[in-house]
């Protein structure tokens, strides 16, 4: 069975299932095309484009081979790619210096997270991953790591604290000043 997908909805071909799916899956996708393309802009119509190609599709997915949610990253994953190959040909106007500078800070302050993240502990890492990057709830990691939604919640805040003892120190941001 297609799991969200009700081809037999009165309402037309998977009405209601498909927005039952956009409304749970349509996070971890904006998480997903934000982290390739850098930009929350660019991720909002990669994510528009998926639905409406995986929606005029839904007669190409099979429950047999995988879930939807699946199915829709892999969506995801040819529109991410298709949007990256129309950046890379399409012609570059000069750019202002000013969004130079914001584009290598932004991006240096990305290498500085980068590092004081690969610094934490694996279990801070997965649960961050789970629950800011992938935005899953506190129950959903919680079946997922053994514990309960509340301790998942303080686990978090403990990962944040240590994510920004990271960030202040020196050692991890040594890439940048070096």
């Amino acid at each position: 069975m297609n799991e969200g997908v009700d081809s037999g909805s009165p309402a037309g071909p998977g009405v209601v299932a498909w927005s039952e799916v956009f409304v749970r899956e349509r996070p971890r996708l904006l998480a997903f095309a934000r982290r390739r393309l850098g930009s929350s802009c660019a991720a909002e119509d990669v994510v528009a484009e998926t639905f409406v190609r995986a929606i005029e599709a839904t007669h190409r997915f099979r429950a047999d081979r995988g879930s939807i949610e699946g199915w829709l990253f892999g969506v995801a994953r040819n529109v991410v790619h298709e949007h990256q190959r129309r950046a890379s040909h399409s012609s570059t106007a000069a750019i202002p210096d000013h969004a130079v500078v914001d584009l290598l800070e932004h991006r240096a302050d990305v290498i500085d997270m980068s590092v004081a993240f690969a610094a934490l502990p694996f279990e801070d890492r997965q649960l961050l991953t789970l629950r800011v990057v992938e935005g899953r709830s506190s129950a959903e990691v919680g079946q997922i790591t053994g514990r309960r939604a509340g301790a998942v919640r303080m686990a978090q805040v403990r990962a944040l604290e240590r994510l920004r003892s990271n960030m202040t120190r020196p050692s991890a941001l040594s890439a940048r000043s070096a």
